[in-house]
């Protein structure tokens, strides 16, 4: 069987980049590091490790940095449930980096 069909109007409103498998895991591990009061510290290391993953498979500097940021951010986090430092994910003042 045959099927004849005639374009009668082709548009682009931008080019399609595809999906970028990175970039959503950076934002997952924001979305758990915004959680650290409610997720126990091992399940949320045990998700940030299966990130870093897609990160290191998929990303590039700017998701690099990101997540390098979200994991540092963690393990001050981390330690400060320990008493060894104060829970921030705030970024220091001297720090430029991905908003």
């Amino acid at each position: 069987m045959t099927i004849e069909a005639e374009v009668v109007h082709m548009d682009r409103h931008r080019d399609f980049w595809g999906f970028n498998r990175a970039k959503h895991a950076v934002v997952e591990a924001a979305i758990l590091a915004t959680r650290m009061h409610l997720i126990p510290h091992d399940e949320i290391a045990a998700e940030f490790r299966k990130l870093r993953v897609i990160v290191t498979k998929t990303g590039g500097p700017a998701e690099f940095e990101a997540m390098d940021f979200l994991e540092a951010r963690f393990a001050l986090a981390g330690r400060a449930s320990d008493g060894q430092a104060e829970p921030s994910l705030a970024r220091p003042a001297n720090k430029k980096g991905p908003r």
